[in-house]
């Protein structure tokens, strides 16, 4: 009796885990997008008042998402190198969302203030359409996940009675 109770609870265990880690995958990309639209427009106040280069603001900017931290980095040498293809690692996001990234890191530091302070609120406001699907589809499925993740563990669990 005692390893039957074992079993079920290892399954709940399991699937409680799963849905823990399918939730972390929603919650990563709104964590992405969120501090992306933090990063753009720090660049834009930046351009408007101090007129630090991107490259100074980038340097200094520390960013609570990982992958983003990533990209920034691979900006930053991509800079440095002075030559040759962007290229950013792509990590979870779609094909879509990859070239959006890819298209406003490459197109940050070559115009003039005024004319990057209009190209970065466009993509302001593209990111901010996504981070707001991401928001959207975390709290509509975040929760989810883990519920669904114990239900099938459990149920999985009453099976192997």
């Amino acid at each position: 009796m005692t390893g039957k109770i074992l079993v079920v609870c290892l399954c709940c265990a399991a699937g409680t885990a799963i849905g823990f880690y399918m939730m972390y995958s929603h919650k990563r990309r709104y964590v992405y997008y969120n501090a992306l639209v933090a990063m753009l427009v720090e660049l834009k106040q930046n351009i408007a008042f101090r007129r630090d280069s991107v490259v100074a603001v980038l340097g200094a900017y520390a960013s609570e998402s990982k992958p983003l931290k990533k990209n920034i980095d691979e900006y930053l040498a991509h800079i440095s190198n002075k030559g040759g293809e962007l290229t950013l690692s792509r990590g979870f996001l779609t094909r879509d969302a990859h070239a959006d990234v890819v298209k406003l890191f490459s197109r940050l530091g070559g115009f003039d203030g005024d004319t990057q302070s209009g190209d970065l609120e466009m993509f302001i406001s593209r990111f901010t359409v996504q981070r707001d699907k991401a928001k959207e589809k975390f709290d509509k499925y975040g929760a989810l996940c883990v519920k669904l993740g114990f239900l099938i563990g459990l149920g999985i669990g009453i099976l192997f009675l």
